[in-house]
């Protein structure tokens, strides 16, 4: 920010929300944009019948369910980044496909508002509190993990917004009596590839929070989701396998398999449909928020136009021009 003030660059990008107070200070200097992005923030559980020899609570439907009901979606959005109640409920997220104002992902299931509670067996959008807090600790009652445990929860070194989630999602947990043991590492330890020894792929966390950057086309996220992407129990390691979970679901693989090869809207709108509902009910995932993009100008690039994809911010680098 300091750098763009001093107008040391053009092109200001990869902020976050927690930075929008700061940005909006210096507007007589900036040209300031925010936009909905294919971004989101998330959860990914460890599904690992065993974890470090013993077994993995978080290989239990009821457990996995009950951590993401304690979770208050909007408070830990607002706690985090700062926001106001207003823009944490707009950005609250119930599946990856992006659901918010001013973007609606192709097959994305606008109808998916909540998370699933297996007690009465529909979904409740108010999180964290009252009923979903209540279930939530008769779920994890009835496991055989009801005196409590420790997970192992990994993140991003040097990352203040996510230091800051870790902390509310622990307040959380603690009142199931679930401790948070956290880890910060590097990218490159975090997010390395098999042979690299990254502790993603190899399964060394219960629980990972990060976030990502997806396409337009859902089908790209077969590569987090589908058993066959599993790095830990596949004979070869591509750099495609990002099945960090290990999630190993008929349901998954086939709504996944039917969306990509049919070539009508309404299949593809079902079987997307289809995932999306059972990875919110069997709770592999717990989206966050979704993320919106920030960037900055300082008027002397015309024709700089954010991008909401994974592409990056010299996507239409040939129209533009310097006004000096």
């Amino acid at each position: 920010i300091t750098a763009a003030v001093k107008h040391k660059t053009d092109i200001t990008q990869d902020y976050t929300l927690a930075d929008a107070a700061a940005l909006t200070k210096h507007t007589r200097a900036l040209h300031v944009r925010q936009q909905p992005a294919y971004s989101f923030e998330h959860l990914e559980f460890n599904v690992d019948r065993t974890y470090k020899s013993k077994p993995n609570p978080l290989a239990n439907r009821d457990v996995r369910a009950a951590l993401a009901l304690a979770i208050d979606k909007p408070q830990l959005a607002q706690s985090a980044l700062g926001i106001s109640p207003r823009e944490a409920s707009a950005i609250t997220a119930w599946s990856p496909l992006i659901s918010m104002p001013g973007l609606v992902q192709p097959f994305a299931d606008t109808h998916l508002r909540g998370q699933w509670d297996p007690i009465v067996h529909s979904y409740i959008t108010s999180t964290g509190k009252g009923r979903a807090l209540a279930d939530a600790k008769k779920l994890l009652a009835r496991s055989p993990f009801r005196s409590g445990f420790t997970v192992d929860f990994l993140t991003i070194l040097g990352n203040t917004v996510r230091q800051a989630q870790e902390g509310v999602l622990a307040q959380a947990w603690a009142r199931l009596k679930v401790r948070v043991a956290p880890q910060y590492l590097s990218a490159a330890s975090l997010f390395g590839d098999w042979t690299s020894g990254g502790a993603l792929a190899h399964g060394q966390f219960q629980v990972a929070m990060y976030g990502s950057t997806t396409s337009p086309d859902p089908d790209e996220l077969k590569f987090n989701l589908q058993g066959k992407y599993c790095d830990r129990t596949s004979s070869t390691h591509p750099d495609l396998n990002g099945n960090y979970s290990c999630i190993h679901d008929s349901v998954i693989d086939r709504a996944l398999d039917t969306g990509a090869d049919s070539l009508k809207d309404q299949q593809r709108a079902a079987s997307y449909a289809r995932f999306q509902q059972r990875l919110n009910q069997m709770a592999y995932w717990v989206p966050l928020y979704y993320r919106p993009q920030l960037t900055t100008t300082d008027g002397r690039v015309i024709n700089f136009k954010p991008n909401p994809t994974q592409a990056t911010s010299e996507w239409n680098m040939a129209e533009w021009r310097v006004h000096s």
